[in-house]
């Protein structure tokens, strides 16, 4: 028997300890059992590939100069489900250049708006206060970062920048994290 997987489980057929050798086929046991570990294999693949191993990715932003800061960027994807982290350390040629700050996925997504808004930015300042955001994600390969504005009666998000939601120095961090489906 050809194995189902994974479009579908596998039925085996168990012998006992009365069964005789051909009853099942014990060749045929082999080749089936051995036909579906193989296809498990091929699912889970091997390697950096393997499902639910963490990878680094160098991600592209828009409007951020890395510099000589510390960029740790990983993303773990099981089948289309991508989880991914970004931990940007500011060094002293690190920069926010302007309004507009975007960041690549390490992985395409399959809808830019199917899953909505979401993820969590973090701006740590290393001299006083930490500052929260989310994601807006503007096309299957690229997510705007924002930070929570509380100067009206509801809370509104503004484009991180150069001075938003502080004028960012050596020390100070960015952390993302956020998951999707992949196409």
């Amino acid at each position: 028997m050809a194995t189902n997987f994974p479009t579908s489980l596998d039925t085996f057929v168990n012998p006992t300890s009365s069964s005789a050798m051909n009853s099942p086929s014990h060749a045929g046991q082999h080749t089936d059992i051995n036909d579906a570990v193989e296809a498990i294999q091929t699912k889970l693949g091997t390697g950096d590939h393997t499902v639910g191993v963490w990878q680094d990715f160098t991600p592209t932003f828009t409007n951020i100069t890395v510099g000589n800061g510390t960029l740790n960027a990983r993303y773990c994807q099981i089948n289309k489900f991508v989880a991914w982290t970004i931990e940007l350390v500011f060094g002293s040629t690190t920069s926010v250049d302007g309004s507009g700050v975007t960041v690549t996925y390490p992985v395409t997504a399959s809808n830019a708006y199917q899953a909505g808004n979401g993820g969590q930015v973090t701006c740590e300042d290393a001299s006083s206060t930490d500052y929260w955001g989310t994601l807006f994600r503007n096309s299957t390969t690229r997510v705007g970062v924002y930070v929570g504005n509380a100067s009206s009666t509801y809370l509104t998000f503004t484009s991180l920048a150069g001075s938003v939601p502080f004028l960012w120095a050596t020390g100070d961090r960015l952390v993302i994290q956020d998951f999707y489906e992949a196409a």
